[in-house]
């Protein structure tokens, strides 16, 4: 029980993180797309790119023992492995595949 609890928390606070790191780019004005490709990427691409973050994430936290020591490899990791994904998942308007 406690190891479930534990991986909960740990799984709240990346979510969070990849929320925070996020929101300032969702006050970008959004496009609406048609209603076929809203419902597809409601249906299909949202989940799947919620996965991606969610791998993303699990392999940046792997990443750490390596790129901590550099600024730079540390930030890249943390762009392509979780900001990329998740600006994709929750940043990027409904319908829209640009």
């Amino acid at each position: 029980m406690y190891n479930l609890n534990r991986k909960g928390i740990v799984f709240g606070i990346l979510f969070f993180v990849v929320i925070a790191w996020t929101a300032p780019a969702s006050a970008q004005v959004s496009h609406e797309g048609d209603g076929a490709a809203m419902v597809a990427d409601l249906v299909v691409v949202r989940p799947l790119s919620l996965a991606a973050t969610a791998i993303g994430c699990v392999a940046f936290v792997a990443s750490l023992p390596f790129t901590v020591w550099s600024a730079e490899r540390l930030s890249k990791a943390g762009h392509y492995l979780v900001k990329e994904p998740g600006s994709y998942t929750f940043v990027r308007p409904i319908g829209e595949f640009d």
